[in-house]
């Protein structure tokens, strides 16, 4: 994992790249590489905004690889419970079952509301 963030201000830009091997009890070995960026923004000591993008793959995996997208804003009531929405759009290159894609759509979107209460 290789990391890097940069941040000014409300502004904090940051990415980075993981490879991950995992050997299968049969004696398979499966690298899964992710590359991922994002950008946050504090607009005011309460409001905060952020994005990302994930790039996921695999060896040998039908669905080819993954992207996912997040955008979410925070709101905070006070210096430990936030109040946030976030968003996020997943799109597959192949609508195929296997790792990455357990269901084998073309593409999923969600979203979440919630808090977090730190205590």
């Amino acid at each position: 994992l290789v990391g890097a963030a940069y941040s000014q201000d409300g502004l904090k830009v940051s990415g980075g790249w993981m490879s991950e091997t995992v050997t299968s009890q049969a004696g398979k070995e499966t690298e899964t590489r992710n590359a991922f960026g994002g950008v946050s923004y504090r607009f005011s000591p309460r409001v905060s905004a952020t994005a990302g993008y994930y790039l996921t793959s695999a060896d040998g995996d039908p669905a080819g690889r993954r992207g996912l997208s997040v955008a979410e804003v925070d709101y905070s009531l006070s210096k430990r419970t936030t109040l946030y929405a976030e968003l996020d759009y997943t799109r597959w290159r192949k609508a195929a079952v296997g790792t990455l894609n357990t269901v084998g759509v073309s593409n999923q979107t969600a979203c979440t509301f919630g808090i977090n209460h730190r205590f």
